[in-house]
């Protein structure tokens, strides 16, 4: 329903912003050159695209986070949630004074001295600066941010996608850095049965979830999602079969 809705939309709306909602939508149901081609159509709109292009990089790459080349571009455009995939970028650089000083100049507020203030839109920077932190050798701090991050995540119902924005496994990914994998597990296993499948992938790059990776019921989770997925292409796929969505582009010949 969701790429049928998307495609509606952008018949009706093609200057807006759901060609990229269908491009990360194709992304997650693992086809990265059906979300390439979605991005290609929104920046022939003027749309500002390189969020999505590093997603689908990091999506592709074989070299982790190091195949990503458009988030710097993405983050000067004042895209936060580029900061993930920058993060993770510096910390396989071994980085980790420059992680500090992004996040810093980003967030002031969760370096505090008086305590961080954790909110609804901060919540995942902070808990990715807490794994900053404990490779810099400050686990006080990285402790209290875990601890303050899961109270609000705690707070919040798991409505819709945007539980948390974007990142649906963010108490998994706490309980992880935490240390304690069999909540974390029972987060993540929470979270996929109740459906939870946008951006379902990054949790396989994550370094949150490094101490997790290995593990075989981490693995049978993320399979059984991956599955899930290939049998909603397939279904996306029927209805590419009898819609005539390639008007879509043609019409831009």
């Amino acid at each position: 329903l969701g790429a049928r809705w998307a495609w509606d939309a952008i018949r009706t709306d093609p200057e807006g912003a759901w060609s990229k909602a269908l491009s990360r939508l194709y992304l997650d149901l693992g086809d990265s050159s059906e979300a390439r081609r979605w991005i290609d159509f929104a920046a022939s709109k003027g749309q500002s695209t390189e969020y999505e292009r590093a997603l689908i990089e990091y999506f592709d790459s074989k070299n982790g986070p190091l195949g990503v080349r458009n988030a710097e571009i993405a983050f000067a455009n004042r895209r936060i949630s580029a900061m993930h995939i920058l993060r993770n970028i510096d910390l396989a650089s071994d980085r980790i004074q420059v992680a500090l000083n992004r996040y810093e100049k980003a967030f002031p507020e969760l370096f505090s001295d008086e305590g961080a203030n954790i909110t609804y839109r901060n919540l995942h920077s902070a808990v990715d600066l807490a794994l900053v932190f404990q490779r810099s050798g400050d686990p006080s701090k990285a402790r209290r941010l875990l601890k303050d991050g899961l109270a609000m995540v705690l707070s919040m119902p798991r409505v819709g996608w945007n539980y948390g924005d974007s990142r649906l496994f963010i108490d998994a990914e706490i309980y992880a850095l935490q240390g304690d994998q069999e909540k974390a597990l029972a987060a993540l296993r929470n979270a996929a049965e109740k459906g939870c499948r946008y951006q379902w992938w990054l949790a396989e790059k994550n370094p949150n979830f490094a101490s997790l990776r290995e593990l075989p019921e981490f693995k049978a989770i993320m399979d059984e999602i991956r599955a899930d997925m290939a049998v909603q292409l397939a279904r996306v796929r029927e209805m590419e079969a009898g819609g005539d969505w390639d008007s879509i582009f043609e019409s831009e010949d």
